[in-house]
């Protein structure tokens, strides 16, 4: 199994981790061209030792050639080493590059604003059930649950009454209340819908009111028309006849 090792190497104010086994192929390569280059010239391994002589090995001194005035010219093994260490450093700077970073944006990325939204359930959304009072003395009884929720107010009304003659049937209105503080409307009822009939003196009702929820017709518990009235009619119509139950929602 081969384990890889790194080294870091600083360039330019930043640290780069260079493959030790990169930087060793390329010694090696270096190495095997030094080599070659030694083995094509072995003249300069197998130069000539300077030994004493005697007066009968003396030879004539050499005269001095232009040569030897100027100096020799450069070997061959010291221009493959100048190619070798110019790879190297060309192979390095290469490997460095691909090894960079791309540059970051230091510019901060700004997070969204955060909206509010318009249709955020105040305190008064929610479900409250009331009982509703008998105002005629007909021992008449009934709940009605209210619920609101952002875009919808919807009822849930039963009555025990008196079977009302024939022809007649009962409404449900809702008022404002006494502590109404919302728009001025030209009438302070307004008709929600009639009640089925389900059995002998049972009734029921069930109705659902949407709305825009982001732009309500109300903005506080005291903008609903919060009193709810029974009534028995005889014409259908938005003129309420004769109350028999009534009740109010509280906060």
């Amino acid at each position: 199994m081969t384990v890889l090792s790194y080294s870091r190497i600083h360039c330019g104010g930043k640290s780069y981790t260079i493959d030790d086994l990169f930087v060793s192929t390329l010694y090696t390569l270096a190495s095997t061209m030094m080599s070659n280059s030694v083995q094509d010239n072995p003249s300069q391994l197998n130069q000539p030792s300077l030994t004493a002589q005697g007066p009968s090995d003396q030879q004539p001194a050499p005269q001095a050639s232009p040569e030897m005035l100027l100096g020799s010219p450069p070997k061959r093994p010291y221009i493959v080493l100048v190619i070798v260490v110019a790879l190297l450093g060309g192979g390095l700077l290469g490997y460095l590059s691909l090894q960079q970073p791309a540059p970051q944006d230091a510019t901060p990325t700004e997070a969204p604003p955060t909206q509010t939204s318009q249709s955020a359930a105040p305190h008064y959304v929610g479900e409250q059930t009331i009982m509703f009072r008998d105002v005629t003395g007909d021992n008449s009884s009934g709940s009605i649950t209210r619920t609101i929720t952002p875009g919808n107010i919807s009822y849930l009304a039963s009555i025990s009454v008196p079977g009302p003659d024939e022809g007649s049937f009962f409404q449900l209105w809702a008022q404002k209340a006494e502590d109404y503080t919302g728009e001025d409307f030209a009438t302070d009822l307004a008709l929600i819908a009639s009640f089925e009939y389900q059995a002998q003196g049972s009734y029921t009702l069930e109705y659902d009111l949407s709305f825009d929820p982001q732009e309500p017709f109300f903005t506080s518990f005291h903008h609903l028309f919060n009193a709810v009235v029974v009534s028995l009619e005889t014409v259908d119509d938005d003129v309420m006849e004769t109350r028999i139950l009534e009740g109010t929602f509280t906060q």
